[in-house]
């Protein structure tokens, strides 16, 4: 009876207090940020953001509008936007936060501080970097019948097929800034003309030092790095090749990547070996080329092999002279496999970077069986 007794009080207390959600609100007291874009002129600091705007009930709709705001700090501006849609913003669906390239260069602790503070803003954010354009350019190219951050976070996702610019995430980035042997790196967008409207294009990368930004890299060099960062996705592989007097443009389609980073203390000298394992299939020969022969398939190996090794120390020794920037995180390796030099070199690691050798080794690998098919050849 007690046990009964005992059980009827449980269940009661549970339908009182433990039902429904204690600190519910509708949508509409809120105004839902979808993405951020962030410039600076003189000393301050210019916010833009995507809102979201839902009304409920039956005929439910969603539009988004711009609006912008101005502060000393990023913390000021946000709390000024407030005036605008007369909402307090909610930042727990934000996707992107694009950044110029003149506030990067200044440096990102300031956009980071706040977001590291806040409880709403999520570390899976994307970051991206402006080129030479203002930030709020790129939120202004929106369409009115899309969410425009949405689109763009869509257009981010995408690039795994194309290897044309890393995807980082707000941790990431924090991760590679606070971390030791590393240097970080954004993915960057600018505006292109399609049709006479400007276009949202993501590619490249760009490069930091501490949390300052000093360069960029071309979609080109980015795939490069890519590859040396074992983050390659997919792509192509693209050459023209000579052989036995027949020329033909030649398209590897990527499908696996294996990438391993050795560092070697030899002799009194820091070096660093480098090897690519790729998988490929043949996505198109514009040329009279037969991959049914053997000795040909292992030519085009050869060259792709060959042209990939190329780019991959141009793309480190670039980085080397031109930037003193461990994007590649040569040190964060050699730190963790090898500590004890590590403690060593660390204090002198900007120097040592820009002098290590590197040798490099790739190979390729042709997957598919569509290589045994003979080139079509136009009859008499």
């Amino acid at each position: 009876m007690k046990f009964k007794r005992a059980l009827l009080i449980s269940i009661i207390f549970n339908c009182l207090f433990l039902s429904g959600c204690w600190n519910y609100r509708e949508i509409e007291q809120f105004s839902i940020v979808s993405g951020l874009a962030i410039d600076k002129s003189e000393n301050k600091y210019i916010l833009t953001a995507e809102i979201i705007e839902s009304t409920g009930g039956r005929d439910a709709k969603t539009s988004t509008k711009l609006i912008s705001s101005e502060g000393l700090t990023i913390f000021d501006a946000l709390r000024n936007m407030i005036r605008y849609p007369g909402k307090k913003l909610y930042f727990s669906h934000t996707k992107v936060i694009i950044i110029s390239s003149e506030t990067a260069k200044e440096g990102m602790i300031p956009v980071l501080d706040l977001i590291n503070r806040d409880i709403e803003p999520r570390y899976t954010m994307k970051i991206l970097i402006s080129k030479n354009i203002e930030a709020k350019k790129i939120l202004e190219a929106k369409s009115n019948s899309e969410i425009f951050c949405y689109t763009l976070d869509d257009m981010i996702d995408a690039q795994k097929n194309l290897s044309a610019a890393p995807e980082v995430e707000v941790w990431e980035f924090i991760n590679d800034i606070c971390k030791e042997g590393i240097s970080a790196s954004l993915p960057i967008v600018t505006l292109e003309m399609i049709n006479d409207k400007s276009t949202p294009k993501v590619e490249g990368t760009a490069v930091f030092k501490g949390d300052k930004l000093i360069g960029y890299l071309n979609g080109k060099d980015t795939k490069t790095f890519l590859f040396i960062k074992n983050k390659i996705k997919g792509g192509l592989l693209t050459k023209k090749v000579d052989i036995d007097n027949n020329s033909a443009n030649i398209s590897l389609e990527i499908f696996g990547n294996k990438t391993k980073i050795s560092p070697k203390f030899e002799n009194g000298k820091l070096l660093i070996d480098i090897s690519t394992d790729t998988d490929v299939s043949i996505g198109e020969i514009s040329g009279d080329l037969d991959f049914s022969k053997e000795e040909i398939r292992e030519k085009i190996k050869s060259y792709f092999e060959e042209e990939l090794e190329n780019q991959i120390k141009d793309l480190i020794k670039k980085l080397q002279t031109e930037y003193d920037s461990d994007i590649f995180g040569f040190g964060s390796t050699i730190k963790i496999k090898m500590p004890s030099l590590w403690k060593e070199i660390e204090p002198k690691w900007d120097e040592i970077f820009k002098t290590v050798d590197v040798n490099v080794k790739s190979k390729i690998n042709i997957k598919n069986t569509a290589y045994t098919s003979k080139p079509i050849k136009i009859g008499d």
